[in-house]
């Protein structure tokens, strides 16, 4: 804890395991954590895993890394090299960073290094902020519980920025339908917005979810959501904020429709449903670019919420492929395009935008 003036650097190398359960704020229940308390220190802060570095923690609303700011400045975290954080318990986040007023937080993740939380209503990195969120992952983040979150973007002032690099992987939890428990904040995904200002992801990596919600945002979100995808969308986007959203499948991205949900938690799917893509106000679009495809994923496909389930690709009977003469023009504004392939495919992407 910083009460003072000057910046303030958390360091892991070595094992951190904690044990028991923690009801406070967030931040208070950590392998690594930070709190910087003067709002007149605008230092930067950070937080940083390396090396082999681990961080298990086990018990409810217990974090891996986690960072309480009241100040208006940087609080970044750093995971390194071969380091991992997992989190066993409900409500306990692998990532946790709570920055008040105008402070922005930054997380990056490095190749070969992991970010998981396997508790019910637990995201593997939760970024609050009163100023710009940004997110570099080369390595993975996911959620595999109830209602878990692969990536969570949120700020009060502004927006944020998420990239995804080839081989990377964001990964969210499985639900059983698609109406939230009593007392439940958020819904499972991939990555998920709420946002004042624009928010935007580039992905050249691999996004999915057990309950297969691949990109959304909350009601609350103010701000417009900028998708670009070179990588792999398995599932469905939900923009449901009053922003003018985009998503550009660019050249060899592949946007594999489906809703082919865990409904129980056993990380297998086991209920299909038609998978409706809801890309918000009607000014939104969607962008199938040249050497793009949007396809349906094959429905025998495990789910996401396992990292080594992860599927690179493959084989579907359907596709569709982006031109340059034709941008998806057979989408029409609050139309539905419907496929009934001759197996057990009936997914349907209903579009509630004017769409090009």
């Amino acid at each position: 804890m910083n009460d003072g003036q000057g910046e303030t650097h958390v360091m892991v190398s070595g094992s951190v395991r904690v044990l028991g359960n923690s009801a406070a704020s967030p931040g208070d229940s950590a392998g690594a954590e930070l709190r910087q308390r003067n709002v007149l220190n605008t230092s930067t802060q950070s937080v940083q895993v390396n090396g082999n570095g681990s961080i298990v923690a086990d018990g409810f609303r217990s974090h891996g890394a986690a960072a309480e700011m009241d100040h208006a400045s940087l609080v970044s975290f750093d995971i390194l090299d071969r380091a991992s954080i997992v989190t066993l318990g409900e409500q306990s986040h692998g990532i946790n960073a709570l920055s008040k007023t105008t402070g922005a937080v930054a997380l990056g993740v490095t190749a070969n290094a992991a970010v998981t939380a396997f508790g019910r209503e637990s995201v593997g990195a939760r970024l609050d902020a009163g100023g710009q969120v940004t997110v570099a992952n080369a390595g993975r983040v996911t959620s595999a519980g109830k209602y878990g979150v692969g990536i969570f973007a949120q700020s009060v002032t502004a927006g944020a920025e998420i990239t995804i690099d080839p081989s990377a992987i964001v990964a969210g939890g499985w639900q059983s339908d698609m109406t939230l428990a009593p007392g439940v904040l958020l819904p499972s995904a991939e990555v998920l917005f709420n946002t004042a200002r624009n928010a935007l992801l580039f992905n050249r990596g691999i996004i999915g979810s057990g309950a297969d919600r691949a990109i959304g945002d909350l009601a609350t979100n103010t701000g417009s959501v900028g998708v670009t995808n070179w990588g792999q969308v398995t599932g469905f986007v939900d923009f449901n904020g009053a922003g003018t959203n985009a998503f550009i499948n660019a050249s060899g991205g592949s946007f594999d429709v489906r809703h082919f949900a865990d409904t129980n938690g056993d990380g297998v799917s086991d209920t299909k449903r038609v998978s409706v893509s809801n890309f918000g106000a009607p000014t939104s679009s969607f962008n199938n670019a040249t050497g793009a495809t949007v396809r349906l994923a094959p429905d025998d496909a495990k789910v996401f919420n396992k990292p080594k389930q992860l599927p690179h690709g493959g084989a579907a009977s359907w596709s569709l492929r982006g031109s340059s003469a034709a941008h998806v023009t057979w989408i029409k504004a609050e139309g539905i395009l419907e496929w009934s392939p001759a197996y057990h495919h009936h997914d349907r992407v209903n579009h509630q935008s004017g769409l090009r």
